[in-house]
């Protein structure tokens, strides 16, 4: 062990002469022990004995040795002519993997223009997002809560620093830290987007997307919760799965975020999760978004986040959203519901911004995903391990016995929800 310090440290420098079977590979430094190692430079040919084998290799400068001998690639050929010198390089090749830290306020300050309106992202749950760059290089995301006061949203607050920082799948957005100075509540994340699932749905002044970057967001969505609810150590209930939880990247991939909500279940030793009930019955989270049976119980359960995911699939769909108070129905799941109740052909749910230009098929097991996911009765939704092979093509997933869900029987469902729209409305709000 110690000459493979040694050699990894630059005490041992050498060239491996061109090997027969090795002409297309780089060059390649021999790592061996000091006491075993003789260097060579000669132009002749030149024989390595190694037990039973013999190798015969041409070479100016090289390295042999008795024992074992492990070769390492080296970029562009370089050699080191001490250790400190091999440091500083791999700190330049090798990007540190950074864990969440406390980020002074003037950094942030520094970082988003003192929270410029020319550095803001977007609106979102309970605060605002900036954009800006740590250090002049790392380039990030600054969600400022509002309500500095409110002692339920510095919960909140804490709730997503202790549960982000845990979680590490390629579809959901990580923490790079947080600040608490001068009373502020700072979650700042990696930021390799420009903006929101819901801007690119709801904006119409975008282009907005096509047909294969949507079925690609559903899919990659789908895949984080599955991680969420079955994979990691801990099951997670999100709680807050909406659109303008969602961050694309520049090339569209999509990242899950707002965890200020979710709520993480230990495994038994059968591998089950304890169900945590609510016993204060608060219900958080987005109108619109939120189960029925969610909105009577509070209780944080995986087919909740399920309903949600289906909201967030028919907004996909239709560049509709959930709640929207300036259309004539304001429930999108009602909206859809009905068109399934009715058998209107589905189609013409599709977003008119895709000009028809989408995959049919694709469309249809999209549809039929969103309507299952958003049952009113949670027994009847798809799990996500199901939803994740039905978005993999194996349409032999759904449920063979899918129903039409009645109107009638989807408005007693239903009820706390068109109870609250009929307030809403009531109060002139849109």
């Amino acid at each position: 062990m110690k000459w493979v310090v040694e050699a990894l440290s630059g005490g041992i420098i050498g060239n491996l002469p061109a090997l027969p079977s090795f002409q297309s590979h780089p060059q390649y430094i021999s790592l061996s022990s000091n006491g075993s190692t003789t260097r060579s430079t000669s132009s002749s040919r030149t024989t390595a004995t190694r037990s039973d084998t013999t190798i015969t290799v041409s070479s100016s400068d090289f390295v042999t040795a008795n024992g074992e001998t492990i070769y390492m690639s080296a970029e562009n050929g370089s050699n080191y002519t001490n250790s400190s010198d091999r440091f500083l390089d791999r700190s330049k090749t090798f990007q540190m993997i950074e864990t969440p830290r406390e980020i002074s306020f003037k950094e942030i300050v520094s970082a988003t223009n003192n929270f410029s309106d020319s550095q803001r992202v977007a609106e979102l749950d309970f605060g605002t997002a900036y954009h800006g760059f740590l250090d002049s290089s790392h380039h990030v995301l600054v969600k400022r809560l509002g309500m500095k006061t409110c002692p339920a949203l510095r919960e909140r607050f804490s709730n997503e620093l202790q549960n982000l920082g845990r979680l590490r799948h390629r579809n959901l957005i990580q923490l790079r830290g947080w600040c608490t100075e001068q009373g502020e509540m700072l979650v700042v994340y990696e930021y390799s987007a420009d903006r929101l699932l819901s801007h690119l749905l709801f904006h119409h002044d975008n282009k907005g997307l096509q047909w294969c970057h949507r079925y690609n967001i559903i899919k990659s969505l789908a895949s984080a919760i599955l991680y969420l609810h079955d994979e990691w150590d801990e099951q997670v209930i999100h709680r807050n799965i909406t659109s303008s939880a969602v961050i694309l990247d520049l090339d569209l991939n999509p990242r899950l975020s707002s965890f200020a909500l979710a709520e993480f279940l230990t495994r038994n030793e059968h591998g089950n999760h304890h169900v945590t009930i609510d016993k204060s019955k608060s219900v958080r989270g987005i109108f619109g978004y939120m189960s029925p049976e969610y909105l009577d119980s509070g209780d944080a359960v995986a087919t909740a986040d399920i309903y949600s995911f289906g909201v967030v699939v028919l907004e996909v769909i239709t560049g509709q959203m959930a709640v929207d108070f300036r259309r004539p129905e304001v429930l999108l799941v009602r909206k859809v519901h009905e068109f399934h109740a009715r058998k209107r052909p589905l189609e013409e749910l599709a977003d008119i911004r895709l000009n028809g230009e989408y995959n049919h098929r694709e469309l249809m097991r999209l549809l039929r995903l969103g309507i299952a996911c958003t049952h009113s009765n949670p027994d009847l939704r798809p799990r996500m391990r199901q939803i994740v092979k039905i978005l993999d093509g194996n349409d032999q997933c759904f449920t063979k016995e899918e129903k039409i869900e009645s109107l009638e029987g989807w408005k007693q469902r239903n009820a706390t929800s068109l109870s609250l729209v009929k307030r809403i409305q009531a109060l002139g709000i849109q």
